[in-house]
């Protein structure tokens, strides 16, 4: 991925590059206004955050309060954080460079340690990782305390099929707002990615 928008002939006309696992959901209507107004608080305060995420999110640091949409938000600064939901400025495969896939190849899950490890070095050690409280995507890994997580349950041995019937039922019977409007309530399924 970082090589096609490194050769992108004009990456730059884009506000930003959203990375998105599989199993994520946006669910807040105008997410991406509040990521831009992120980006536009944090840069002037702090100009070499290269990750902007939700929290917790793994992401180690401090927390602190920033002006989001006229309120004052819970916010982490700091380092590492999970992949899930990583909104990056265009330039930043040409700041931190591209991954070596050599290493990577039949392995799950290393690419954000791997990037960590750039991340770390071009910072030099300082936050680069800015993470907003606020549920704007969900990762569907979880329910009702059980890993749904196909990567973990077939990492050795990838041609299980998994089910999740009972989820699946549930699910299944509700439209998209009625099932937004079932997750919101729990807002501890937003601290499990």
């Amino acid at each position: 991925m970082g090589l096609f928008v490194e050769t992108h002939p004009n990456k730059e006309m884009y506000d930003w590059i959203l990375c998105i696992d599989n199993d994520m959901i946006i669910i807040e209507p105008g997410w991406d206004d509040i990521i831009k107004e992120t980006m536009e608080v944090v840069e002037k305060k702090v100009p070499d955050i290269m990750i902007y995420t939700q929290a917790p999110g793994g992401v180690s640091g401090t927390e602190i309060t920033i002006p989001i949409k006229g309120k004052d938000v819970s916010a982490r600064i700091g380092v590492n954080g999970g992949s899930g939901f990583w909104n990056v400025p265009t330039d930043f495969f040409s700041k931190i460079g591209l991954l070596e896939l050599e290493p990577l190849v039949n392995i799950n899950k290393r690419h954000d340690l791997n990037l960590w490890e750039k991340l770390n070095e071009w910072s030099n050690g300082t936050p680069y990782t800015f993470a907003i409280n606020l549920p704007l995507a969900l990762h569907t890994g979880y329910y009702n305390g059980q890993d749904l997580s196909i990567c973990k349950k077939t990492r050795n041995n990838p041609s299980l099929n998994i089910d999740f019937e009972e989820f699946d039922t549930i699910v299944g019977n509700m439209n998209f707002e009625e099932f937004i409007t079932w997750i919101k309530k729990d807002q501890e399924v937003f601290r499990k990615w």
